[in-house]
């Protein structure tokens, strides 16, 4: 019997799944940030879109560097502000709704051992630390710096 490959098989797409629900929101909580800063009216987004590499390397960023950087030279400070609590209180939301909807669904025999919901929390989480409390990563050489803005 094979029980160990259908083990390995199911965790490899257990993992799959939490890894593709992270990026989701991550992406989402960045997509959340660029949104508020276009409707602020702080623009940028549309001016770098020339070409599809532009498009790319624009989703490549905010997926998977969970970044995008902006020229904020010309906007108001209540807009980068703005614009700065949008992702967490997105994230936020989306951790609620999602916790909701868990909930509130009917147990079936799927025995997840992460939900989307948990998967959802841990981003909230990140960006609370990040966007709320200021604490932002910066790569240095090989290592991770964090430093409070």
């Amino acid at each position: 019997m094979n029980f160990g490959i259908i083990e390995t098989k199911s965790l490899a797409m257990d993992s799959l799944r939490v890894g593709g629900y992270y990026l989701l929101f991550g992406a989402l909580h960045e997509l959340a940030h660029v949104v508020t800063y276009e409707c602020l009216g702080g623009g940028g987004i549309l001016e770098r879109i020339g070409k599809v590499s532009d498009i790319i390397s624009i989703g490549v960023g905010i997926v998977f560097g969970r970044c995008y950087s902006v020229d904020t030279t010309a906007a108001s400070e209540i807009s980068i502000r703005i614009t700065r609590h949008a992702g967490w209180l997105f994230s936020l939301c989306l951790a609620i709704a999602l916790q909701l909807v868990q909930r509130n669904e009917i147990k079936s025999s799927d025995n997840r051992t992460v939900s989307p919901a948990t998967i959802a929390h841990v981003v909230c989480l990140e960006a609370l630390v990040t966007d709320l409390l200021g604490w932002i990563p910066q790569r240095h050489g090989a290592f991770f710096v964090v430093t409070l803005v």
